[in-house]
């Protein structure tokens, strides 16, 4: 978490920089870590600085209907002049093998730490460890946008434009599920505050309600994979390699640019009657991955049962992920949650 002297440290750094690289995350981008770092790049060039956006994975396709988002750089990390930059600012990511990807070692050879500020809200992780005092993260706030406005823009004087407005709306209410998530954290003020300066929040929803045909296809044959879990008051998704390899193979696509797993975790979860947790369990070659959504107001604290068997997890109480490496036996993993689930209830049960 931040403090006073750390920010007023981090803010010089930013007012004595020329030349800025700012990085999204790779591994799972979302609207919060691209259009939260476009609004970033605006602010910076106000102050008359030079700055480029860069990400280190292909951006898939339905983020690009935002011209400045088309304007992102997608680079490999051996294609970036280092030397180059006098700033570097990492958004949304808590995680440097998220932010740079496969070559994340590579990269870490490569920045200057003294010169990377980190800006996020998920829970610590090794970028926070590795460089305390200039990680700017707040995970009681419901996305990065939010944590750009609470620490950055908020007291800085800076106008905020209808574009930025859309820009931050989008990242926020994405990252909320419509203000769904912690509305004690002031996310519907946030939300208010940029509405009053122009965003279209019509526009927006639309944005985030919408799918494609292929998408609404593809949700109905994940929807039939789905099981029910009814004592645990919980939905499950396994995603196995043949199921994803059958999937992508009939779209003629990759998983990532289909995004049917985002599809199940915000038109499904959460909106069953008498489920409270959503489930994604995705097979890996060395790993096993979660992705979870609970219900707002339900009191499962899916973090703690995911750490108790050994996973690295990430994220909100409402969402987030986690991962069991060592094994790829989706079968096995799968049960252990389920039992640890179960243990969970019956011990918290009046």
């Amino acid at each position: 978490m931040i403090t006073n002297n750390n920010l007023s440290h981090i803010r010089k750094k930013i007012d004595d920089s020329g030349k800025t690289l700012i990085i999204s995350d790779a591994a799972r981008p979302d609207w919060d870590c691209y259009a939260t770092a476009v609004a970033i790049k605006i602010w910076l060039e106000s102050k008359n600085k030079e700055v480029c956006n860069a990400t280190f994975n292909k951006i898939p396709e339905k983020f690009l209907i935002f011209d400045d988002i088309k304007k992102i750089n997608y680079y490999s990390v051996e294609d970036i002049d280092w030397s180059y930059f006098d700033l570097f600012i990492g958004v949304d990511t808590s995680s440097f093998s998220r932010m740079f990807g496969a070559k994340y070692r590579y990269a870490l050879e490569k920045l200057p730490l003294d010169k990377f500020i980190n800006i996020d809200h998920h829970e610590a992780d090794e970028i926070e460890f590795t460089n305390p005092n200039l990680t700017v993260r707040d995970d009681r706030l419901i996305s990065t946008a939010q944590v750009f406005w609470e620490y950055f823009l908020k007291n800085d004087g800076f106008k905020i434009t209808p574009n930025i407005a859309n820009l931050l709306y989008l990242a926020h209410c994405s990252d909320s599920n419509r203000f769904m998530y912690k509305s004690d954290s002031g996310s519907l003020n946030f939300g208010q505050i940029l509405i009053d300066a122009g965003a279209d929040y019509n526009y927006i929803n639309e944005i985030l309600e919408d799918l494609t045909l292929n998408e609404w296809i593809g949700f109905r044959i994940l929807f039939d994979k789905l099981e029910y879990w009814y004592e645990e008051r919980t939905i499950v998704l396994t995603i196995t390699h043949q199921l994803e390899k059958s999937i992508t193979h009939k779209f003629n696509t990759t998983w990532k640019d289909l995004n049917l797993d985002d599809a199940i975790k915000t038109k499904l979860y959460g909106h069953v009657t008498n489920f409270d947790l959503g489930l994604i369990i995705y097979q890996r070659d060395q790993s096993v991955r979660i992705s979870y959504r609970v219900r707002n107001s339900s009191d499962i604290d899916v973090i703690q049962i995911l750490e108790s068997l050994g996973m690295k997890v990430g994220g909100h109480k409402n969402a987030g992920g986690a991962e069991m490496y060592m094994t790829n036996d989706i079968y096995k993993v799968k049960n252990n949650i389920r039992n640890a689930i179960l243990n969970y209830l019956k011990s918290h049960s009046n």
